[in-house]
Order: C-alpha cells, then structure tokens, then sequence
C-alpha cells in the first residue's frame, strides 16, 4: 500500500531530524515531506521533499499553528494515504501496517477526554471530509487563539485544541480511530525512561518529549535498544 510521512521542522529543530531520519528512511514510505522555514536545505535522498512553507518565528505556538497549513498542503502536494509525525518521534515500525485499519482520520487519546486529542502523529486519508476538517481546523484554531491570548508555550496549544474538538465533534459520523497512545505515541523523557524500556517491544512510536531527542542518555537507550 502506498502512503508519504509529512512533518514539519524548523531550523532550531533540525538535530531533531538528525536523530530521526534513519528511522523514517527505513520505512516504505513514498515520499517524506519536511515544511520547513530554511531556505536552503538540501537532502540527497529523491523520497524526501523539502517545503519552505512559512517564514521564521522563535515562537512555539506560531510553529505548531502551521500543523494545518502543512496538512492542506500536503492534500493538495501527494493525496493519498498521509501519516503526519512530529519531527522528534523514533519510528520502531513502517506506517504502512496502520493503513490497512479501516478509518478517514486515525489519532491517539481520542477517547480520554482528560486530555486533548494530540497531534503528534495523525493518520489522514485524502477524501472530501478531510480536506473540510482542515478548512474548519484553521477556523477555529485562529478562534481560540484570539478568545485565549494567554496561551503559553509547551501547553495545549490552539492548534491542538481545535483538531481535538473536531474529532470529538465528528468521532460518531466519520472514521475516526482512536489508536492506543502508549503503542502508536509514547513519550520519552529521562523521567520514565526505564517505564518505556521495559515496554520497548510493543512501542511503534517514540514521541521524545520536550526536547528529550537532545539528551543522549534517553537517544541511546531508545535506538540502542531497537537496533
């Protein structure tokens, strides 16, 4: 079955894509799609495509805000089946196994609603619905970032809110899976790091959490582990 991975990744973010890369290149994927603020960034490998989509900002917020422009973009660029991936997560399996589930839209933590459906890996197949989620995705991101200027960095941010609330909203007239977040989206942070190695082998997905792809201890256990 054919799919692409797309992320997005800022300069400051590019040691993240160092750490990463072999993992996604490991995988069956068509093509991997970077959007990308840098000018002049230059891969030899002909599956990635580099995007400068959006212009530079040190605010994290604005960064995660372009979550949907990458994602209208890249309905309009590949189509098809799309998994995207936030730049910092470790793939331990190929993508392509997922879409043989049956869904439009499949997402992690969809069913806890203690918590914000996250968007660090979703997968989106190109159809009518998707493409009106997206239009409505950036209505009401920029809605909740004007009724809450208060939003702080490394918190649920307007982004996130408004792709949890569509799901929410849409989860019983459309496909939309919730995938278990401790297989498919599983923080990694020195903290619980000897919680995830002793889950290692079921885990598809290491999600390295706020930065943690920058310490080398939690990096070597995690690919250590998996070579």
């Amino acid at each position: 079955m054919s799919y692409s991975i797309f992320t997005i990744c800022t300069e400051n973010y590019r040691d993240a894509w160092d750490v990463v890369r072999a993992s996604w290149l490991r995988t069956s994927a068509d093509k991997v799609i970077i959007y990308t603020d840098s000018k002049d960034w230059q891969e030899r490998d002909s599956r990635i495509e580099i995007v400068p989509l959006f212009g530079k900002s040190d605010s994290w917020l604005t960064n995660v805000g372009h979550k949907v422009q990458a994602t209208n973009d890249v309905l309009e660029r590949v189509g098809g089946n799309l998994v995207f991936v936030d730049i910092d997560c470790w793939l331990s399996y190929d993508p392509v196994e997922t879409f043989s589930l049956d869904f439009d839209l499949a997402v992690t933590r969809l069913n806890d609603l203690k918590t914000a459906v996250s968007t660090g890996i979703y997968f989106i197949r190109d159809n009518e619905f998707m493409r009106k989620f997206c239009r409505e995705w950036l209505v009401l991101q920029e809605c909740i970032l004007e009724r809450n200027p208060q939003l702080r960095e490394r918190t649920c941010s307007h982004s996130q809110a408004a792709f949890s609330g569509l799901c929410r909203k849409y989860k019983e007239d459309r496909k939309i899976l919730d995938l278990p977040v401790e297989v498919y989206n599983r923080k990694v942070k020195r903290s619980v790091l000897e919680d995830v190695l002793g889950e290692k082998d079921r885990i598809k997905v290491f999600h390295f959490y706020n930065l943690a792809f920058r310490d080398k201890i939690c990096v070597d256990a995690i690919m250590g582990s998996k070579k």
